[in-house]
């Protein structure tokens, strides 16, 4: 009879489930970190915009 095989995620979480607390600062870190890249790629987005519609306020595009 075959045996019922634990799932992948089990088998992965049974390695860490001494460190939970590491495990949950670890991701709430890499969560806070992809959406800080974000950043640069929306303030470039704001000046592109800026200069599309004609509205550059330099003192603005500075900051």
């Amino acid at each position: 009879m075959k045996q019922k095989e634990n799932p992948r995620w089990k088998v992965l979480f049974s390695f860490a489930s001494e460190c939970t607390g590491k495990l949950s600062v670890s991701v709430f870190c890499a969560v806070l970190s992809a959406t800080g890249c974000l950043a640069p790629y929306l303030g470039v987005y704001q000046i592109i915009k800026r200069f599309i519609e004609k509205n550059v306020d330099w003192h603005a595009v500075l900051i």
